[in-house]
């Protein structure tokens, strides 16, 4: 990502978003040529139509050019996914209420309402948590009105879509298989309150709400990067929602992320607040932009190699993977831990399959890394913040 790009994209969430035009200098230095860059980068992070929201309110948008059109039909696209989605939770509240079924919307469901349009914060799910004893029925209810479960009770939810096509992850918990993160996160019903006596709608307490972002996004950030969204949503969270800044803390502490919130609202704030960069913003922004929403391979096993101790010991904990890992893959070794090593082998013919082969190549090939980068990448973990998560 050059220079010309980064110097405007940020502006144009910025102004979109918060309301601020952009500066002259961005407008007289504005190139179209590296507009195609900018739709790339906004594309891969999931923020193209707030970046089109703010070329047309800074009067930017030029009818008869291609890669404009490319941001309009982002920002139409947006609004139609906003309303498909709405459309779709307000049906799944009165399903989950009406069969008695206590639950909690998560994610961008709840986080939508605090920017200035809903269509703004764009989802490409569903996410709701119900209690584990629950979810069994909640479920059927589910199959009931029409909606299709896709494969087996994971790790952490539920996969199924709705009449619509809408997908929805019905979570029986918010743990990531991170231990030092999950520890927080199992507490999430000592954490809620409904609005009134006989509603089966729970909320997060802003506190948590927060907390569950940071730790979904330090998850995100170790498995290859999280996304400029990400930031944008702690950064407009943490202006426009009432919350007690030391019990938050309190909750990132115990989770050893205080560090790690210290950096996502230093990065936030040089990218949306007009603070100025330092060293680490500065490698924090090239490791999060390269990674769009979900992160790259490349990032990913760059940090597995930091966190294993090299690339030999990443490669073998890649081939054998741990039980407290395989055990959610196949069910079985919950109660046969001695299957283990069977399961190995079972797994490494799944990898056969076609999508699964071209990322362990991938994989591989992105595990050439040098010794000295390896390195690198583990002192910048512990800059951050993030060296205990495992």
């Amino acid at each position: 990502m050059n220079e010309k790009t980064y110097t405007v994209i940020f502006p144009l969430i910025k102004s979109a978003v918060l309301g601020e035009p952009i500066s002259e200098e961005i407008k007289n230095n504005f190139e179209k040529t590296a507009l195609f860059n900018v739709f790339n980068i906004s594309k891969m992070h999931d923020v193209a139509h707030i970046v089109g929201a703010g070329l047309r309110k800074n009067g930017l948008m030029v009818k008869e050019d291609a890669v404009y059109e490319k941001f309009r039909q982002e920002e139409m696209t947006a609004v139609m996914r906003y309303e498909r989605i709405n459309y779709e939770i307000e049906s799944l509240r009165k399903i989950l209420a009406d069969g008695k079924i206590p639950f909690m919307l998560l994610k961008g469901a709840v986080i939508r309402k605090y920017y200035p349009q809903p269509w703004m914060r764009t989802s490409c799910d569903i996410d709701v948590l119900v209690h584990e004893e629950t979810l069994d029925d909640a479920v059927k209810i589910l199959k009931a009105h029409n909606y299709r479960q896709e494969g087996d009770k994971n790790f952490h939810d539920v996969s199924l879509f709705s009449p619509f096509g809408v997908h929805l992850e019905l979570h029986y918990t918010l743990k990531e298989n991170k231990a030092i993160i999950d520890k927080v996160l199992e507490q999430v019903w000592d954490y809620s309150f409904k609005d009134k006596d006989g509603d089966f709608e729970f909320f997060q307490t802003n506190e948590f709400l927060l907390y569950h972002l940071l730790a979904h996004m330090s998850y995100h950030f170790v498995m290859g990067g999280c996304g400029i969204r990400s930031f944008l949503d702690i950064y407009i969270l943490t202006k426009s929602m009432e919350f007690d800044e030391n019990k938050l803390r309190a909750l990132c502490d115990e989770a050893s992320l205080t560090e790690f919130y210290n950096n996502v609202k230093a990065l936030a704030e040089v990218w949306f607040g007009g603070k100025e960069h330092f060293e680490l913003t500065l490698k924090t922004e090239n490791y999060i932009v390269r990674g769009g929403v979900y992160g790259t391979i490349a990032n990913s096993v760059l940090v597995s190699q930091a966190q294993k101790g090299g690339k030999f010991k990443n490669i073998m904990h890649r081939i054998f993977l741990p039980y407290d890992s395989l055990k959610y893959r196949y069910k079985v070794l919950e109660k046969h831990k001695w299957l283990t090593p069977f399961f190995w082998v079972v797994r490494w013919f799944s990898l056969l399959k076609r999508d699964t082969f071209k990322r362990s190549v991938s994989e591989l090939k992105a595990n050439r890394n040098s010794d000295e980068k390896i390195k690198e990448t583990a002192d910048f973990l512990s800059e951050v913040g993030l060296s205990e998560l495992k």
